[in-house]
């Protein structure tokens, strides 16, 4: 539609690390982000969201230039017969126009928006709607039936049959209702001092309307935690921004632009996967055992993928009938988690070369550092130099590097080495070391660890 390519088509070189900067875009977005909240701090970017969100944009810069460019040179060159006549095309014909405030560098922010915007958005509603579908097999038998007596399954689904299949549309009027791709929609800000409900919201403040709330309202929906699209086939509402108990894409004059293509696409994409499958969960799996947990951005994200990995080693060690060792892997996960705030990297996964190194290190230094020493008791007899201590509250490495380009900060690249050497030696294994006693106390008492 943008460039007349597909851009994750394997034939496409860079379809991987194009989705991957995607997805780490997406990811970032999602995390609740201080500086939002209290600007002041905005500079010191605390949790490192800049930090790690900047290169894959730069990287997606780069390649709508690229894209870009060969547009240009194919049109300047006359090669172009045949104008492809997508939005790229559109957005360069009005580069051309005097005063309408589009140039190279003002087109490329509106494409990077419809790509992130549409993109992961659309491909989570489709992944709700399907899993909500095959916890509701009859459900979903609903809507296949639908779809091959209106169409059949001779040919493919197209965007013209949509108005034949009123039940699908009501399957995902209600995932969005349940799973509203953005749960707080996009953040608003008051242009000035209003009144809510008795509430005074002052001028400039951040406004975050709960789209996800709103669309499980008990006041509003009966039974609002069941997946019913037959709620939508004996009701008028709709999404378009004039029901406000049902908001998923906004409303007013700041609903979301993308809202029509969205809906074809989701419909369309649902319609093509349903037809010509007859989907079932894994053998084994019960609808009642299909993870419906949501997850909205947090800080931590990482950590669940990192307790994954835990349980897998652990699973591999039991099967292969070695002893397991939990204070020595909690350890390892516990240090991953501070190296992802810090470095934004795992220090102990295997791809980090010198893993096995800093575990050992940071092993020896925990034993050392536990031995009674009489230079803790007789100070006279210690003669190393005590440097000052300085108290920050956030020990993030951006910040301690920006700290250390502010003069008379007391900050240097010799001192911030102490500050994140604590981090990992006080956080990491004490909380390995609680994590291997509970186990050891719960394998002594069996009744316990079986409660």
């Amino acid at each position: 539609m943008i460039f007349s390519i597909d851009m994750v088509d394997p034939e496409f070189k860079k379809a991987h690390e194009f989705k991957e900067l995607v997805w780490t875009i997406m990811e970032d977005a999602g995390v609740p982000n201080l500086s939002d909240y209290f600007p002041m701090l905005k500079w010191l970017d605390l949790q490192g969201v800049r930090r790690r969100i900047r290169p894959a944009y730069l990287r997606l810069h780069e390649i709508f230039e690229e894209n870009i460019e060969k547009r240009v040179e194919a049109r300047g060159s006359g090669q172009m017969m045949k104008r492809d006549g997508d939005f790229l095309d559109v957005l360069l014909d009005y580069c051309k126009d005097e005063g309408s405030g589009f140039d190279r560098k003002t087109i490329k922010p509106i494409i990077f928006d419809l790509f992130i915007a549409g993109s992961d958005t659309s491909a989570l509603t489709i992944e709700w709607a399907m899993a909500e579908l095959l916890r509701k097999p009859e459900e979903l038998n609903k809507v296949r039936q639908e779809i091959i007596q209106q169409i059949g399954t001779k040919r493919a689904v197209k965007e013209s049959d949509m108005d034949k299949l009123p039940y699908l549309q009501a399957v995902v009027k209600e995932t969005m209702r349940l799973h509203p791709a953005a749960p707080l929609l996009l953040p608003h800000k008051a242009q000035h001092d209003v009144q809510v409900l008795g509430f005074t919201v002052p001028k400039d403040s951040q406004v975050l309307v709960n789209a996800w709330a709103i669309g499980r309202d008990p006041k509003t929906w009966e039974r609002p935690l069941e997946f019913l699209p037959l709620r939508f086939m004996e009701s008028s509402l709709d999404y378009k921004g004039g029901d406000f108990e049902f908001i998923p894409f906004g409303a007013g004059r700041r609903i979301c632009p993308g809202m029509p293509l969205a809906i074809r696409m989701v419909n369309l994409i649902l319609a093509s996967i349903i037809q010509p499958f007859n989907w079932k969960l894994p053998d084994g799996m019960t609808p009642e055992k299909l993870d419906m947990e949501e997850q909205f951005g947090v800080t931590l994200r990482k950590a669940i993928p990192l307790a994954e990995r835990l349980v897998n080693h652990i699973r591999s060690q039991c099967e292969s009938g070695s002893a397991v060792d939990i204070g020595r892997d909690a350890f390892a996960i516990t240090l991953n988690l501070i190296s992802n705030t810090i470095f934004s990297i795992d220090m102990v996964d295997p791809e980090f070369k010198k893993a096995h190194e800093f575990k050992e290190l940071v092993w020896t230094i925990m034993e050392e550092s536990g031995v009674p020493n009489l230079s803790d008791y007789f100070p006279r007899l210690d003669d190393r130099k005590t440097g000052q201590t300085i108290k920050i509250d956030r020990n993030f490495l951006d910040v301690l590097l920006d700290q250390c380009e502010v003069e008379d900060s007391g900050f240097d690249r010799k001192t911030i080495k102490p500050l994140i050497l604590d981090l990992f030696i006080a956080g990491s294994d004490t909380s390995a070391s609680t994590t291997e006693w509970a186990m050891a106390e719960l394998l002594r008492n069996p009744e316990e660890l079986n409660k």
